[in-house]
C-alpha cells in the first residue's frame, strides 16, 4: 500500500473479479504494464490499487480468502433482492449488517460485479455506497450512472459515479465497433450488422431472462451504433446460454 493508494471493495468474485485481482497481482510483482490499456489514470497507477474488502452471497464464496498483496481478504455476505437465476445455495446480508460490514473496510471505490439480472440488488448496494460515502463503479447493465436521480445525488456528495455496464479492454463489442467503424472510413455504406452472443457463464444465464436481454441490447446497440454517424438496421446482444462453455462467450457477426 502506498500514501496515495485507492482502497477497493469488489461486490460479486466471480470471473471477472478474480481476472481483476491476478492482473493487479500480476502487475506488481512484475513491475510491467505492457498489456495495461491505461498504465495511469489522473497520476494514479495499477500499483495504488488496494482491495480491501469482497462481497458475494455464493454460500459456497462467503467465508474465503484470496490472496492479494500478501494478506488473506475474506469474502463477506452481500445483499440478494432480487430472485436468483441458478440453483446455487445462497446466504445474504441485510442492508445495515452490510452497510456496516462496507464500513469497516473503508473503501474509496465500489465495484459493482454482480451478475446482469440482480437490478434491485445493484441499486440497493448503490444506496449503500452512498451511506458510506464511498464512490461506485456500475459493471451491470442496470441503470444507475444514467439515471439522473441516481447521479445528481453522488455529485451533490461530491462522489464518483460512473457506469453502466462494462466493455471488456477487447470484446465482442469493441470488435464489432471497429469494424464498422473501418467500413464507414473506406466509405462503405451500413445498411445492418448484427452481434449474436453464446456463452456459458451465469451472467449469460440470467441475461436470458427478457427484461435483462432487452436492457443489455439497448446498451450494446447504442454503443456499437455510435461509430457510424447515420441510423441503420443494428441487432446486438445474447441469444443463448451452453453449460459447457463455462466462462468462454462466442460471438456471431
Amino acid at each position: 500500500m502506498t500514501a496515495m493508494s485507492i482502497r477497493v471493495s469488489i461486490i460479486g468474485v466471480g470471473n471477472v473479479a478474480e481476472s481483476l485481482i491476478k492482473g493487479i497481482e500480476y502487475y506488481r510483482s512484475n513491475n510491467d504494464t505492457k498489456g495495461l490499456w491505461h498504465p495511469k489514470v489522473g497520476g494514479y497507477s495499477i500499483n495504488d490499487i488496494d482491495i480491501v474488502s469482497l462481497f458475494d452471497i455464493d454460500r459456497d464464496k462467503v467465508g474465503r480468502a484470496i490472496r492479494f498483496n500478501g494478506r488473506d481478504v475474506r469474502i463477506g455476505a452481500g445483499m440478494l433482492y432480487d430472485e436468483p437465476a441458478s440453483s446455487s445455495s445462497y446466504t445474504a446480508a441485510s442492508k445495515d449488517e452490510f452497510i456496516s460490514l462496507l464500513r469497516d473496510s473503508e473503501p474509496d471505490i465500489v465495484i459493482n460485479l454482480i451478475s446482469s439480472s440482480m437490478t434491485r440488488s445493484s441499486r440497493m448496494y448503490a444506496e449503500c455506497s452512498l451511506a458510506c460515502n464511498t464512490s461506485f463503479i456500475n459493471a451491470t447493465p442496470t441503470i444507475l450512472a444514467t439515471d439522473a436521480y441516481m447521479s445528481s445525488i453522488f455529485k451533490e456528495r461530491d462522489l464518483l459515479l460512473v457506469g453502466d455496464d462494462l466493455m471488456s479492454q477487447f470484446g465482442g463489442t469493441i470488435f464489432h465497433r471497429m469494424i464498422l467503424n473501418i467500413m464507414h472510413r473506406r466509405g462503405i455504406i451500413v445498411k445492418s450488422s448484427y452481434q449474436l452472443d453464446v456463452g456459458g457463464s451465469n451472467d449469460t444465464k440470467n441475461t436470458l431472462r427478457e427484461d435483462v436481454r432487452a436492457m443489455k441490447r439497448s446498451i450494446k446497440t447504442s454503443s456499437i451504433n455510435s461509430e457510424v454517424p447515420y441510423d441503420f438496421d443494428l441487432v446486438a446482444g445474447t441469444t443463448e446460454y451452453t453449460d459447457f462453455l463455462d466462462g468462454e462467450r462466442v460471438s456471431y457477426y
